[in-house]
């Protein structure tokens, strides 16, 4: 912690101080953070985090100090509940799956998902912005972290049979909402000044296109935030979505530029619009450092204890762009080429359940129906929650392969389990019609319409079957 009146140069003292520590020739640190903190201010104004690979007894109260914790293996086997055989046995890949996205990207995001669901409920500028209560932010981020904290130890242990040190799991934790958590509270504080920019104005017009750039962004961020993607409904199958929404700025342009040309006041507009997105594009990528400090350090805690090595944070990102180039790919309705980028994205992260569903719609777009069915079933396996390759399955099988029966078997079993979906209720009603169950298929339809009157698509239903 470098502390002093003036502010500290980031640029100028971190390289010295690799330098003289280069000169120390110390083998003990793994890892250095270095802050800068002007005497009056109550966080840090700045960090670097600097991977040094060094490690030993001389920098034990250096690395106490940044709250880390380094164990010798006598101490980790002491920690260790579990038999040889059940860490032989844990999946990595599932567990590093789990931890990023199921537990982690989860509670890391809650505070902005409930923000941006608020935000969908307001129909005015003011009232959006409004509902992001900024305010508040900080405060249940760090609410977030204790929780993530306190459930992380027993969930891993419940889920996977680790026994995570609690001491040691708080010291990551508190280091994370202490030490590093000085360019997130900057980037809330430039997203405050930039949203009270916006209260201060008043828009002489408000379009739907400026509207939607004010409440973050692309339909299903929210869904897309935490893993969950939120697809339209259309005959073929799902529209395709990213696994993490890419930047919640970075849409000003087209419908928005046009809509500023006709007011006199365009560039007081640009400017508050140009802040507020730069503000919100900012908050996002300091919440995937977030996402990517508490995943490497409790990855980190996990190989000292188990030596179980979790997929790397990058291997993550570069899998999910690599999904995204396939979606941009199938957009453009090049399928093969899609494909490939889909296969790629597996590769890296053999559990990416969205890619391998994506990689079906690829297939089944092609005609490869049995392809497109073996890409959904792998991706049911990974995640039987993920409903949308179970619907384009029993599409595939239904409206493509005629196997009205097996068709039924499966909807039977999803509806059972609380998926009555518009296309699950739909390829249903469509099968037992074929079938000539003419009186089960009109029950169908009626439930499909009580419950989605308002689904565009509902017209479909009494469609009459090709002959």
């Amino acid at each position: 912690m470098l502390e002093a009146q003036e502010a500290i140069n980031q640029q100028l003292i971190v390289p010295i101080l690799i330098n003289k520590l280069e000169e120390l020739s110390i083998e003990s640190i793994d890892k250095l953070i270095v802050y800068g903190k002007q005497t009056n201010e109550d966080f840090p104004g700045w960090h670097q985090e600097i991977n040094y690979n060094l490690l030993t007894n001389n920098s034990e109260k250096t690395v106490e100090y940044l709250a880390f914790v380094s164990i010798n293996e006598t101490e980790a086997k002491d920690m260790i509940n579990v038999s040889p055989s059940q860490i032989e046995n844990i999946d990595s890949v599932k567990l590093s799956n789990y931890l990023y996205y199921e537990f982690l990207q989860n509670r890391i995001y809650e505070p902005l998902s409930v923000r941006f669901k608020a935000e969908e409920e307001e129909n005015k500028i003011h009232g959006i912005v409004n509902a992001f209560n900024i305010s508040t932010l900080e405060e249940d981020i760090k609410l977030s972290i204790r929780q993530i904290e306190k459930q992380i130890v027993i969930t891993l242990e419940d889920k996977f049979c680790l026994t995570l040190d609690i001491n040691q799991v708080e010291r990551i934790f508190y280091d994370i909402s202490s030490y590093r958590f000085s360019n997130l509270k900057n980037a809330i504080k430039q997203m405050e000044k930039a949203i009270q920019e916006v209260l201060n104005f008043n828009f002489p017009e408000e379009t739907n296109e400026l509207k939607a750039f004010f409440k973050g962004a692309v339909e299903g961020a929210v869904d897309g935030l935490t893993g969950r993607i939120k697809f339209t409904e259309v005959i073929v199958g799902g529209v395709i979505g990213n696994l993490i929404i890419p930047g919640l700025g970075g849409v000003i342009g087209g419908a928005i530029g046009g809509w500023f040309a006709g007011n006199k006041e365009q560039k007081k507009m640009e400017e508050i619009v140009n802040k507020y997105d730069v503000a919100k594009t900012k908050l996002d990528e300091e919440f995937k450092i977030l996402l990517k400090n508490c995943y490497e350090d409790i990855s980190n805690l996990i190989n000292r204890l188990y030596k179980i090595n979790l997929i790397g944070y990058q291997i993550f990102t570069q899998s999910e762009e690599l999904n995204r180039q396939g979606n941009n790919c199938l957009n453009n309705k090049n399928l093969i080429e899609a494909i490939n980028f889909y296969d790629t994205a597996i590769n890296l992260n053999p559990h990416h359940y969205v890619a391998l569903f994506n990689k079906g719609f690829a297939l089944e777009l092609l005609g490869k129906y049995e392809e497109a069915i073996n890409a959904y079933d792998e991706s049911l396996k990974i995640n039987s929650e993920f409903i949308s390759p179970l619907e384009n399955k029993m599409m595939v099988l239904g409206y493509s392969l005629k196997q009205y029966e097996t068709v039924i078997l499966l909807s039977d079993d999803a509806i059972f389990q609380g998926y009555n979906t518009f296309n699950i209720l739909r390829v249903r009603s469509f099968s037992l019609r074929n079938l000539k169950r003419y009186e089960e298929a009109i029950k169908v339809c009626d439930i499909a319409i009580s419950i989605y009157s308002s689904n565009p698509f509902i017209y479909i239903l009494y469609r009459k079957p090709p002959v």
